[in-house]
Formats: C-alpha cells, sequence, structure tokens
C-alpha cells in the first residue's frame, strides 16, 4: 500500500454537513437463504399519536444527572461512525466498511495491510445475486455485537415485501436470516439505520407523507430485545413528525440515548435534543431551542463524558465565523469559534479529544480542501490542506462527498466519493475512498484503506 506525505501548509475548506435521508424503495435486495427466520408482524409505528411522541413537557439541564459510562466495543454502538453516510466497523485487527448504496461489503485487515471484498467464495463476482456470495449485499448498516456482523439490506425485497436481516461470521461464513420485518403498502416502513446496543437493536424508520395537502415527515426510533430479534416486539422509543426537511443524529451514552433532531415544529424551526434511559425507559427533553437565525444550521451533535452537549453549526454567511456551541439552561452558548481572517469556515466536527472545521479555497476548479483540528482547549493539532490520492496517483484536491469523516490528536479518517469526468453519453464514475490520515509533525500522511469503483467494484490497492 502506497503511503504520501501532504505537506503542511495554512489553508482551511469548504464542507456542508447534510442529512439527506433518501427513502429506500422496493428492489432486487439480497433474498433470504435461511428459512428459520421467526414468524413476522406488522411493525406498530403508528402506536403513539404525535402527542405522545418523546418530548415530555418535563426537561432536565443537561448533565445534571449523568452517570460517566465506559464504552464496551463487543456491546456498545461506536458513536464514531453512529452517524455516517456509509457503514463502518472497527474491530482490533481490522475495518468493515461499505459505501451507502450499492457497493459491496468490503475489509480492511490491519495486520496484513490489505483489503478487500468480505466474501470466502473463491473467484466470486460479488454479485448480489450470486450464490453463496455474502459480500456482495447492498447495505445501509452493518452492526457488529460479540464478533457477529448484522446486516441492514439497502432495499427491502420484492418477493415477500419485507426486510431481511442478515447475521454473519467475521470472515463471511454462516449468513442466515435473523430477523424479519414487514414492509408496508404506504410506505411507514422505511428503514434508514440499525444500531445494536447493549442487548436491544435500534431501527431507524423515516418516511414521508402527505396530511391535508401538506408535506410531511415522520421519524421515529424503533426497538426490540436482540435475543428474541422478533418484529412484533418493536415499539417506538422516539417518534415525531416535522413539516419540514430535517438532520436528526443519535449517541449512544452507556445506559442512555440522546436524539438530536431540527424539525419543523408549530411554525418553528427548532433544535430538540431527547434523552432515553434503557433502564428506566423514561424518557426527557434534554433542549427545546427555538432557531430564529435563519443562517444557523444546526449539522451534529456529541455529548462529552462530562454530560456536556455540544452543536456543531455548519454553512454560515460569509461575514459570519463557524462555531461549536453547547447547550447550557436550554439555550446555546459558544462553545469554540473559528476566527479567520481570510475568508470563513464551514462546517464544523466534534469527537472525545478534538473538534474541526473545513473549508473549500479558491475561485476556480478545482479548488482546495482544507481543514483546521483543536483540540478541547482550543489548541491547534493540525492546519493545512487535506487531499487525496486517485487510483492512479493522481491529487484530489476535493471531493464530490465527504459522508464519514473523524478528528483526533493524532488522525483524520474519512469517507469520500469522486466523481470522474464523462463524456456527453457516459455517466461518470463514482469512486469511494476510505482514507486515513496520520497526523505528523511534518505534515499528513496519507494511506488508502479501500477504494471501490461504482462500476467496476474493488480497486485492487
Amino acid at each position: 500500500m502506497k503511503t504520501r506525505k501532504i505537506a503542511a501548509v495554512v489553508f482551511a475548506a469548504l464542507f456542508v454537513i447534510f442529512s439527506a435521508c433518501t427513502p429506500g424503495g422496493t428492489q432486487n435486495a439480497a433474498a433470504p437463504d435461511s428459512s428459520d427466520s421467526p414468524e413476522a408482524s406488522a411493525i406498530p409505528v403508528d402506536s403513539a399519536s404525535p402527542s405522545d411522541t418523546a418530548a415530555p413537557e418535563n426537561t432536565e439541564a443537561p448533565g445534571s444527572t449523568f452517570v460517566p459510562y465506559v464504552f464496551n466495543p463487543d456491546t456498545d454502538v461506536d458513536n464514531r461512525f453512529a452517524n455516517a453516510y456509509c457503514s463502518i466497523v472497527e474491530r482490533e485487527n481490522m475495518f468493515v466498511w461499505a459505501a451507502y448504496g450499492d457497493s459491496a461489503i468490503c475489509f480492511f485487515d490491519k495486520e496484513a495491510d490489505y483489503g478487500g471484498v468480505l466474501c470466502s467464495k473463491p473467484e466470486c463476482d460479488h454479485s448480489p445475486d450470486t450464490a453463496g456470495c455474502n459480500g456482495g449485499i447492498p447495505v445501509k448498516s452493518i452492526c457488529c455485537c460479540e464478533d457477529k456482523l448484522y446486516l441492514l439490506p439497502s432495499w427491502s425485497t420484492k418477493e415477500d415485501k419485507s426486510w431481511h436481516i442478515f447475521k454473519m461470521n467475521l470472515d463471511s461464513t454462516g449468513r442466515e436470516v435473523f430477523m424479519t420485518i414487514p414492509d408496508a403498502e404506504d410506505g411507514s416502513v422505511t428503514l434508514m439505520n440499525m444500531y445494536i446496543h447493549r442487548g436491544r437493536m435500534y431501527f431507524v424508520n423515516h418516511y414521508s407523507f402527505v396530511e391535508d395537502g401538506v408535506p410531511m415527515e415522520k421519524y421515529a426510533l424503533l426497538s426490540c430485545d436482540l435475543a428474541s430479534h422478533n418484529a412484533a416486539e418493536l415499539k417506538p422509543v422516539f417518534e415525531f413528525e416535522s413539516k419540514s426537511w430535517f438532520v436528526s443524529r443519535l449517541f449512544f451514552a452507556g445506559d442512555r440515548i440522546y436524539l438530536f433532531a431540527t424539525p419543523g415544529i408549530d411554525g418553528h424551526y427548532k433544535l430538540m435534543v431527547w434523552c432515553y434511559d434503557t433502564v428506566t425507559g423514561e424518557t426527557s427533553t434534554a433542549a427545546d431551542v427555538i432557531l430564529d437565525d435563519d443562517y444557523f444550521t444546526a449539522s451534529d451533535f456529541w455529548v462529552t463524558q462530562e454530560g456536556e452537549i455540544l452543536v456543531c453549526q455548519s454553512a454560515v454567511i460569509a461575514s459570519q465565523n463557524v462555531k461549536i456551541y453547547k447547550i447550557v439552561d436550554n439555550e446555546l452558548e459558544v462553545y469554540m469559534e473559528f476566527e479567520e481572517t481570510d475568508g470563513p469556515w464551514h462546517g464544523t466536527a466534534v469527537f472525545d479529544d478534538a473538534v474541526a472545521a473545513l473549508r473549500l479555497t479558491g475561485e476556480k476548479s478545482p479548488r482546495q480542501y482544507e481543514v483546521w483540528i483543536r483540540d478541547h482547549e482550543g489548541n491547534t493539532i493540525y492546519k493545512g490542506p487535506l487531499c487525496a490520492h486517485d487510483r492512479d496517483g493522481n491529487i484530489v484536491p476535493s471531493f464530490d462527498n465527504i459522508n464519514w469523516q473523524y478528528y483526533s490528536h493524532d488522525r483524520i479518517m474519512m469517507c469520500v466519493s469522486v466523481y470522474t469526468t464523462a463524456g456527453e453519453t457516459e455517466v461518470a464514475d463514482e469512486v469511494y475512498y476510505f482514507v486515513e490520515y496520520e497526523i505528523t509533525d511534518s505534515g499528513l500522511e496519507e494511506k488508502t484503506l479501500v477504494a471501490y469503483d461504482m462500476k467496476t467494484g474493488f480497486i485492487e490497492p
């Protein structure tokens, strides 16, 4: 695997974090290859009326009763990957990764320094229709619990109009249908994501509908016991409706689950944070903030070990500096500001030991990405260019999409997509890269872990 060094230069990059949820329709998803899945029943997604949503009148001061938690990689959701627009699982010696959509499931072996499609069948073409190929399944979510992989396919099946959740070993062997969730004729079962956390399964169900001529969005986080994995037992933990498109994010903090959303409710654009206690079954409102600033876009959030809820800001107008906020007494208080004299930063991200902002510089294509990484005290860890190299070794100064990003004190990890130039009658190639950068004294040391072409498949290093 080739390694390249990028010289450190002061710069910045435009990045607008967005949360476009594309409803998943009925397609030729992977057909079940096991007949021992439990009997399925319809999901009671409409069991609660809008007035019964997970937004009780009583509110809690964020962090007032917060108990620090210990992350267990065998049973807990890894919040670094929880809201990515791709699927990522990290184990001690490997990554499992799939680009969102039609890509195959890939792996990267840390010890062997090599990746490929996660399939144990020799000379396989990794097609979803190929018997014995377990890596060719297009998936929306990959979860790992006690060294077993659980897969949420990208679509329900045409044959029985159901979502088949698969389970298989880390080496791709032993795939079986683990759970069957019936589809719905009205489109009200549109599974967007799946999580497994401390013995329970969680499914994000997000769909659009029209009510009295008004377009509406409905969100529900459905949950059931992992051991029984019975679709009939799925119940909403969180549920709300919105009259406009909204951002939604989840954070798993031990026995607590936080839902961050920006719905349109009662004529207002709001920032809502709900907290669900998995032990007591109680739900409380951690934040209910009306956002009057038309230029403020809340894009993501993080919950610290001290219980502080940090809110990321996305695009701002040219005269403003992008900021990270924390919620204090149900109000947004500036936590950190990315001040710059030669142009604003657009888009922020926050993790346990680092925060970051990005921007694009230059007025003509190709424009250059830049990143500014700081610790939580505001000290700069790295500030400079952020680019990658394509399959032919050419520099890619900017990406068409950043599907996921992670920053720490010593590394950057990203999933990005790049569209190659096509002719008038040709469709542009869409290539996804899973890239890691080590932060060194001399700049960034780049390594492509996995690359996948949506036309030709896995790209050999």
